[in-house]
């Protein structure tokens, strides 16, 4: 969709070469050039709300892709007016995550991309029940979400009617220690890494204080 071209009847005219079409003994229209264009007789605006046809999710970068059934308008993407899920239905809230936001591409196509923040990526991670392969990842969303390019407001997607991912990438990038505090006075040691780690998998016999960087000596 280009902006300012057919999304009024001011704004829609038709130029047309002679090669376009043929009376029946074979003679070509009369050709109509640009700077003289017949403006359009009557013109109907788009109302017709766009539908999600589909969606994948990449856990490994926090990409979210979203698949419209015409050009939207990126601009309008809400991000906080999508939930990802288990299942077409979620009751329980360890079964669902609504989004807080995201990053939305810039672009107006039918093909939308919203790369989530660092905390929705994390707290998504935290449910073990949502997300964690392709046949736990559904997603709904409300009218409010995105809207076409002639503002006709998305088609929502209740619970129970939530639809299932099309290609799942699995989170396969490795966490790193990112800081650590050390408190002597409560004997507590504060580990933070780079994305949500399982507190039980913990091996504590695998964490070694040294006194320095580069320390020759065995830890402790």
């Amino acid at each position: 969709s280009v902006v300012g071209l057919a999304d009024t009847r001011d704004s829609t005219f038709l130029s047309v070469d002679d090669g376009a079409v043929e009376d029946m003994s074979g003679n070509r229209v009369v050709a109509i050039g640009s700077s003289t264009a017949k403006q359009v007789g009557v013109y109907t605006k788009d109302a017709t709300s766009p539908v999600l046809a589909g969606f994948d999710l990449n856990m490994n970068t926090g990409v979210l892709t979203l698949r419209f059934s015409e050009t939207v308008d990126a601009s309008t993407l809400v991000g906080s007016e999508i939930t990802v899920q288990n299942a077409t239905s979620a009751a329980s809230s360890d079964a669902r995550f609504t989004l807080t936001g995201g990053v939305a591409s810039a672009a107006d196509e039918p093909v939308v991309t919203l790369t989530l923040s660092v905390t929705d990526l994390n707290n998504l991670k935290k449910l073990r029940r949502v997300a964690v392969s392709d046949i736990t990842t559904f997603l709904r969303l409300t009218s409010a979400a995105i809207k076409d390019m002639d503002g006709n407001a998305v088609v929502a997607i209740a619970d129970g009617s939530a639809l299932a991912v099309g290609s799942y990438v699995q989170d396969v990038t490795a966490p790193t220690l990112v800081a650590f505090d050390l408190d002597m006075n409560l004997g507590r040691l504060l580990l933070v890494f780079s994305e949500t780690v399982r507190s039980g998998s913990l091996v504590t016999t695998n964490l070694r204080l040294q006194a320095a960087s580069n320390s020759p000596t065995p830890g402790y």
